[in-house]
């Protein structure tokens, strides 16, 4: 993965990430992405962490995971219910009765969360948060070929990172 400066003729220059592989002894190039439009300070920032470079100063965290809280019994019990048709048995959607049994459900579901959040008041919205943030990168680093390019996209849609180089 490389950025590359291409000249327009009355434009200003192109400024694109891209990558670059051999197929059947040809060079093949694809544009990642277009960062014309970014500060030129996160350019030479971008550059810096592909040559191998840091965002975050050695010795700190970038984000620092005080608690997780368990999510996927919720999943499973919801596919469960539905699977054997409880879904189906309490009533048509919008029945009041189901609406009750639903919410009772909902709470009985999350109570074990619910005690967590009261004694601790720690949420998992931060979890995911940070999980929505990885996921669009996963999208977009489609045929990155490391793991350092994945986290580096992550690192910069995270933002508020400062990646001005020392002057």
């Amino acid at each position: 993965m490389y950025v590359e400066t291409v000249p327009n003729r009355s434009s200003p220059p192109a400024i694109l990430l891209r990558e670059s592989w051999r197929e059947d002894g040809k060079v093949h190039k694809r544009t990642l992405l277009n960062l014309s439009n970014w500060d030129p300070a996160h350019v030479e920032g971008l550059l810096a962490v592909l040559k191998g470079g840091t965002v975050i100063p050695q010795g700190q965290d970038a984000i620092r995971i005080r608690r997780i809280l368990p999510h996927g019994h919720v999943a499973a019990a919801l596919g469960t219910a539905r699977r054997i048709g409880l879904d189906k048995m309490l009533g048509p959607a919008g029945n009041r009765c189901r609406d009750l049994v639903d919410a009772a459900n909902t709470i009985k579901r999350h109570w074990d969360g619910i005690l967590r959040w009261l004694d601790s008041r720690i949420a998992n919205g931060l979890i995911e948060g940070i999980n929505s943030i990885v996921q669009a990168a996963k999208a977009k680093a489609r045929g990155y070929r490391s793991s350092r390019n994945l986290k580096a996209i992550v690192y910069l849609l995270a933002g508020k990172l400062d990646l001005k180089l020392p002057a």
